[in-house]
């Protein structure tokens, strides 16, 4: 088996760096594994306690193969810190695995990620390896693990040629512009995971790049998938309002139940992502648990999705009206000026 490479890119928030750096190093085949540290310079004075934290404390990290550290100069901010790491992965190894500083690895992590990354590497409808999977799709019957259409980042193993492949489309505004403005794309976002669509359209709005949410709508599209496990091997503690992205509502995800397992039981093969269980979990994502709640912001995601269609819909018929009309004006003319003709002689 190879053992593929983690990088994780950081700032100052010490105790979960700390956190997921030691509960990786207790995976089987941490030993194995090169772990690479993307540490940012600190964009003002009250990141610096945490950041002179974590530069004193990577020093004393062991249990791995090597650890590889890639500090910056002057702040590059999370995207380009994550893309340096990336650049390096990507120069000595043909997959690797990505993380926030803000997660907790179960003892199969690692095991199931290298297994995972072997196993689909030359499957076209397999995009990346999540090591998260939602509570409400645990019960995956027989099988340990199986496909989902949804794009998690918490714990994802990549493959260096199908980066290569959606590269292009993580790039093209257009693509996504077209899957919230166009009636049959919009539409299957919405019966598949309807706040889906409301992120999609906050992006665009904001003209922002948001990596989850692009995966996602390109898999829901382009009919490809991502691999989860069906117990989750990855516990997400960034929801108490020390991150970019997250804010406060935990909603139980820092206390989340992972597996307890040293090593990954394959069992029966991959399971499906039709099941009626996996279909209603990724229908309910990031709605409001209560069902009032829900109810009220399936109304606002519909809100938006008419707003968003009905005035493509008039414009596509006043194009077709006025290319109608156009056919018709050249028909005309060139009925007249063939009568002319015929006058003529």
């Amino acid at each position: 088996m190879k053992y593929y490479p983690v990088f994780i890119p950081t700032l100052n928030r010490f105790y979960h760096f700390k956190n997921c750096v030691e509960s990786l190093s207790q995976c089987m085949y941490a030993d194995k594994t090169e772990l690479v540290i993307g540490l940012d310079y600190p964009p003002s004075e009250k990141y610096i306690e945490g950041y002179k934290q974590i530069k004193d404390y990577i020093p004393s990290i062991k249990g791995f193969a090597k650890v590889t550290l890639i500090e910056h100069k002057c702040n590059m901010g999370p995207g380009w810190n994550w893309a340096s790491l990336v650049e390096y992965c990507e120069s000595h190894y043909s997959a690797y695995i990505g993380s926030e500083d803000d997660n907790v690895f179960a003892p199969a992590f690692l095991d199931y990620m290298n297994r995972m990354l072997e196993l689909y590497y030359n499957d076209d409808k397999i995009l990346t390896i999540s090591g998260y999977n939602f509570v409400d799709a645990y019960n995956q019957g027989e099988y340990t693990y199986y496909l989902s259409k949804d794009n998690c980042a918490w714990g994802t193993g990549y493959w260096v040629h199908k980066e290569k492949e959606i590269s292009q489309y993580m790039n093209d505004g257009l693509f996504y512009r077209h899957a919230l403005y166009c009636r049959e794309k919009a539409k299957k976002i919405l019966n598949t995971y309807p706040a889906l669509y409301g992120m999609l359209n906050s992006m665009i709005i904001s003209n922002s790049h948001w990596g989850d949410v692009k995966r996602t709508v390109y898999n829901i599209l382009c009919d490809k998938y991502q691999v989860k496990p069906a117990v989750s091997l990855v516990r997400n503690c960034g929801y108490d309002g020390s991150g970019i992205h997250c804010g406060t509502d935990d909603y139980g995800l820092s206390s989340q139940e992972i597996s307890d397992l040293k090593a990954f039981d394959i069992g029966i093969g991959l399971g499906p992502a039709d099941t009626y269980i996996n279909r209603k979990t990724l229908y309910n994502h990031a709605l409001p648990p209560m069902e009032r709640e829900r109810k009220r912001a399936l109304r606002n995601v519909y809100y938006i999705y008419r707003q968003n269609i009905w005035p493509s819909i008039l414009l596509y018929l006043m194009h077709g009206y006025y290319f109608l009309r156009a056919k018709l004006a050249l028909r005309t003319r060139i009925k007249n000026l063939l009568s002319k003709v015929s006058y003529r002689h």
